[in-house]
């Protein structure tokens, strides 16, 4: 049961929840308030995601797929109350994890692989047959290949920890950590010998990153574990890093990021982790700029593109407290929310 607060008085301190004076609430949505949802989100087109409903007495629980325009909730699997790191790939793939048994979907064909993963880090399509990076519970990276029948095709452990993945033209290229810093990797789809491998930085971690093509060029953006800077890197030929957001030791900003692209616009949105907010950063003119999304609350959690149209940034996110008004909490929210890039504000919905 979600816990929402409209406190008046002395008891309003006691509970927590007091608000600033003078509250304006600026423009976002929430979707079924009432619910404990929004954990996991993955966006699968302008109107839809998939998430986790977590609440045992909702009346639709598991995982579900939501269709935020009339906020439909469709029912993809009642017992998957505790799924966890959810992605979805164009064809209708989804896989997810629940404890240590990965699950895969596509449309009514439903198989489950006990890879005894603790943590699923990554999953490609490609050429009839999937392609899973996962940290298995020793704590050891692996990948794992299946048909479409989920049978186990290749298996194997890989020398260094994969942290995100991009697939295009039959090469996989990784972000990972070794023993001596963070690395990128090329590699062919489901074969453990990369093709080639560069340093991106030395005697650094990171748990955090993506990985993409923009203007026909590879990039990475990753947090820097060490100083709480998120960097970004290109290649012109050679390696440029450059921080998008943080100042070391005093942040820790890019969590849950989630990229936008066009042919004008290259950002993301994340999680700032030690104010709990969301931030959006976009790079302008060659320079990165990077500002706080005015949405109040602890929030900035499972970041979704839905849609980048006209300037406008349809996204979603999930809060652990929103401020709904001055004396207004709910908990554990998926927000809706409208971002004009030109003006660098909240809107309401113009589509």
């Amino acid at each position: 049961m979600k816990f929402c607060c409209q406190i008046f008085g002395w008891a309003l301190l006691l509970a927590g929840c007091q608000g600033p004076s003078g509250f304006e609430r600026p423009a976002f949505e929430l979707v079924y308030p009432e619910w404990n949802i929004g954990e996991y989100s993955q966006a699968t087109s302008s109107d839809q995601l998939y998430t986790v409903i977590r609440d045992s007495d909702a009346p639709r629980r598991g995982l579900v797929r939501v269709r935020l325009s009339d906020r439909r909730i469709e029912v993809i699997d009642e017992e998957a109350t505790d799924a966890k790191d959810l992605i979805w790939q164009k064809g209708g793939h989804l896989v997810y994890r629940v404890g240590s048994r990965l699950h895969y979907r596509n449309g009514r064909e439903h198989a489950q692989l006990n890879l005894e993963m603790e943590r699923l880090q990554g999953f490609h399509w490609m050429d009839q047959k999937a392609q899973v990076f996962y940290e298995s519970l020793s704590g050891q990276s692996h990948f794992a290949c299946f048909s479409p029948e989920a049978e186990i095709t290749e298996l194997a452990s890989l020398p260094v920890q994969v942290v995100a993945s991009y697939a295009s033209n039959g090469l996989l290229y990784l972000v990972a950590n070794d023993e001596q810093g963070v690395i990128f990797v090329e590699m062919p789809f489901c074969q453990k010998d990369p093709i080639r491998s560069e340093r991106l930085h030395p005697a650094v971690r990171t748990q955090y990153a993506w990985i993409g093509h923009w203007n026909d060029k590879l990039q990475v953006i990753f947090l820097n574990e060490y100083t709480g800077e998120l960097i970004h890197v290109d290649w012109t030929p050679e390696i440029r890093k450059r921080v998008i957001d943080g100042r070391p030791g005093e942040s820790y900003r890019g969590m849950d990021m989630a990229v936008f692209q066009d042919e004008q616009n290259f950002g993301l949105v994340y999680l700032d982790a030690w104010r709990l907010e969301l931030r959006i950063a976009e790079l302008k003119n060659g320079a990165w700029q990077s500002q706080r999304i005015p949405i109040p609350g602890a929030l900035g959690f499972y970041n979704q593109i839905l849609e980048l149209k006209g300037g406008v940034l349809k996204a979603s996110t999930n809060s652990f407290r929103t401020q709904l008004g001055r004396f207004e909490v709910s908990n554990d929210d998926l927000i809706l929310y409208y971002w004009d890039l030109e003006k660098g504000i909240l809107i309401e919905n113009p589509f």
